[in-house]
C-alpha cells in the first residue's frame, strides 16, 4: 500500500507499522518465522528483533535470515536480558516508532496479505485495536480457525481469550497509555485484552485468519491446563484486580471453574483445584455444573459459559 491521493486532492500517508518479534532459543523456529514475512509487500513497516537473553544461537539465525529475506527491510536488533515475553515485548514497544504496533511470536508464520488489508483499514478508520482471528496447526498438520466473537465485550474476552498476541495490532498510543505488557508467566495477552477492553478503545474486527499458530512440544499453547497452572494464575490474580462489572466477575468465575475441572485431572494439583472451585462458586453456586461438565471431557465449555453464565 502506497502513499496516494484522495479524491479530494490529499496526500494519503499510510500508517507505519512496527512488527515485534521476541525470540529466546527459538533457532530451529525462526527461519520459517522470518521467510513468512518476506512474502509481505507493505512497505510501511519496521521489524523488530528483541533477543530475551538467548543461550542458543538466535541471534545469529535471526541476523542471517533477515539478510537473506528481509534484505531491503528496516530492521532494527535489540535486546532484552530480563526474561519473559513481557519484558521483551515492552523493549520492542520502547524501540517502535510506528503508528501501529504488532506482536508476533518466534515460531508462527503470518500471511503475506495481513498487513495490506490492515493497513487500508486504519489508513481510512482510525482505530485503537485491529483484531483478528487466528489459525491454529497441529503437528499432524490438520489446522482450524480458533473459534471467536466479533464483539468488543470485556465478558467475552475473560471467558473466551478471544483476542490473542497474533490477534491484536494497537495504535501505539493507546498500548502506551494503558501500560503496555504486564510481566506475567502465561496469559499476559488475555489480561491485557481485558484491560485493553476496560478502556473503551475503538475496536475493528478484520475478517479472515491470517495467522498460523503452531503447537508443538515447546509451545506454551499446547500444553496440559495443570502442567502449567502455575503460571496461569498469576494472569488470574491481575485480572482480578481491575475494575470489572459484575457480570465479567461472574465471568471470571466461570473460567476458574472450567479451569478446575482442567487442573482436577492431575492429582497433584488437587488442592489447587479445589480451591479455585470454591472461589468461582463463592460468586456463583451454579458454575458447580459447569465444573462437572467439564470435568467429562466434553467440549465447548467456554460456549457454554457465555450462554448461560
Amino acid at each position: 500500500m502506497d502513499t496516494s491521493i484522495n479524491e479530494s486532492g490529499v496526500i494519503v500517508v499510510p500508517p507505519k507499522i512496527s512488527v515485534v518479534l521476541p525470540y529466546r532459543d527459538r533457532a530451529e523456529f525462526l527461519p520459517r518465522t522470518i521467510r513468512s514475512l518476506s512474502a509481505i509487500r507493505y512497505i510501511h513497516i519496521e521489524y523488530i528483533f528483541v533477543d530475551n537473553a538467548s543461550t542458543d544461537n538466535s541471534a545469529e539465525v535471526v541476523a542471517q535470515n533477515v539478510r537473506e529475506y528481509l534484505p531491503n527491510e528496516a530492521v532494527k536488533h535489540i535486546q532484552e536480558p530480563r526474561e519473559g515475553a513481557a519484558n521483551a515485548r515492552n523493549a520492542g514497544l520502547e524501540a517502535a516508532d510506528g503508528d501501529y504496533v504488532y506482536f508476533f511470536d518466534s515460531d508462527d508464520e503470518v500471511t503475506a496479505d495481513f498487513f495490506d488489508k490492515a493497513g487500508k483499514y486504519i489508513c481510512d478508520n482510525e482505530c485503537d485495536i485491529l483484531a483478528t482471528a487466528t489459525r491454529m496447526v497441529f503437528p499432524n498438520g490438520k489446522t482450524r480457525v480458533r473459534k471467536h466473537y466479533l464483539t468488543t465485550s470485556v465478558r467475552d474476552q475473560i471467558l473466551t481469550g478471544m483476542l490473542a498476541t497474533q490477534g491484536m495490532m494497537f495504535r501505539r498510543k493507546f498500548l502506551e497509555s494503558i501500560g503496555g505488557w504486564r510481566d506475567l508467566p502465561m496469559w499476559n495477552d488475555w489480561e491485557l485484552g481485558v484491560r485493553a477492553l476496560l478502556a473503551k478503545p475503538r475496536v475493528h474486527w478484520l475478517r479472515g485468519a491470517y495467522h498460523r499458530i503452531h503447537q508443538h512440544a515447546d509451545s506454551l499453547t499446547g500444553t496440559s491446563a495443570a502442567a502449567v497452572f502455575p503460571r496461569q494464575l498469576p494472569a488470574l490474580r491481575a485480572v482480578e484486580e481491575l475494575p470489572l462489572s459484575e457480570i465479567e466477575r461472574r465471568a471470571l468465575a466461570a473460567r476458574k471453574a472450567i479451569l478446575a475441572a482442567l487442573v482436577s485431572k492431575d492429582n497433584s494439583h488437587a488442592d489447587d483445584a479445589d480451591a479455585l472451585l470454591k472461589e468461582a462458586i463463592a460468586v456463583a453456586p451454579k458454575l458447580q455444573r459447569l465444573y462437572r461438565y467439564t470435568k467429562t471431557g466434553l467440549p465447548g465449555a467456554w460456549w457454554i459459559a457465555r450462554k448461560f453464565y
